[in-house]
């Protein structure tokens, strides 16, 4: 029973991985290297001076060559975690399908069909500390939510919270030679604009951010409940989520540790 419990327990029981990946473009540094070991080098060198660890994260180990190419693998292949594998020979060109078909609305690789979401908009309101414990709770199907980080520079972050500043300005003026009444939204996006520019002006940074949701499914019958799944959960973390109709492929590969980052594109 010990045997048979062990060999079983971890296919029946839930898994929650959490994974922190971060991408650096080493041709807007100081140096701007162009051979592959001086940007190599300049990497570690950025990487080295983040503090992971000041952040709140608690970060076990660096991931290898070979867990990157696990990562991706079993992605695709749900099956292989479970195959005896001598993942220290594989290469980074092992870790692609083989099999894959990217369909208007689903994704089909290696005998598994997945559908994918962008986040379309966030919550307007005060968000808690739980806002997305329905999406990140394991489900009946695997289930993969990416939060994507991108810092932008001083420079264009000020840039940007002036416009919002101004284009709130424009909003409240233009309702006032109108004679309306500015609705509770305009006053809350205005308050939020003016608050964010001012905290910018005091050294706080400014991020853009979204959320790619993945769901995968053994078969495609199946699919139809795990989409089902995944937007009972969005709706309870009050985001609104959009199928990525036509990129399937892509909103896959962006939720994976690949330096994948769409909004670069």
């Amino acid at each position: 029973m010990i045997r048979e419990l062990t060999a079983t327990a971890p296919r029946a029981s839930a898994q929650v991985r959490a994974r922190l990946s971060l991408t650096c473009d080493p041709s807007i540094g100081a140096s701007s290297p162009r051979e592959v070991p001086n940007a190599v080098a300049e990497v570690l060198r950025s990487l080295g001076g983040l503090a992971v660890s000041a952040a709140g994260a608690e970060v076990l180990r660096r991931a290898s060559a070979t867990d990157l190419i696990r990562i991706v693998r079993t992605a695709y292949d749900t099956d292989a975690e479970s195959v005896s594998a001598d993942w220290d020979k594989l290469r980074w060109a092992d870790a692609r399908p083989e099999h894959a078909r990217d369909r208007y609305d689903t994704y089909q690789h290696e005998g598994s069909h997945s559908m994918s979401w962008v986040l379309l908009e966030a919550p307007r309101q005060r968000v808690s500390h739980d806002v997305l414990l329905s999406l990140l709770s394991p489900g009946q199907y695997r289930r993969r939510v990416t939060l994507t980080y991108r810092t932008l520079p001083r420079d264009v972050a000020g840039a940007l919270l002036e416009q919002e500043v101004n284009a709130a300005a424009v909003r409240e003026e233009y309702k006032r030679r109108t004679r309306r009444d500015a609705t509770a939204r305009d006053r809350a996006d205005a308050n939020r604009a003016a608050r964010a520019a001012i905290e910018e002006a005091h050294g706080a940074g400014l991020v853009q951010w979204s959320l790619y949701v993945t769901t995968t499914a053994p078969t495609r019958a199946e699919l139809a409940q795990a989409r089902r799944e995944v937007e009972q959960a969005a709706g309870h973390a009050r985001l609104k989520l959009r199928l990525a109709y036509g990129g399937q492929a892509s909103a896959f590969a962006a939720g994976l540790p690949c330096g994948v980052y769409p909004g670069d594109q």
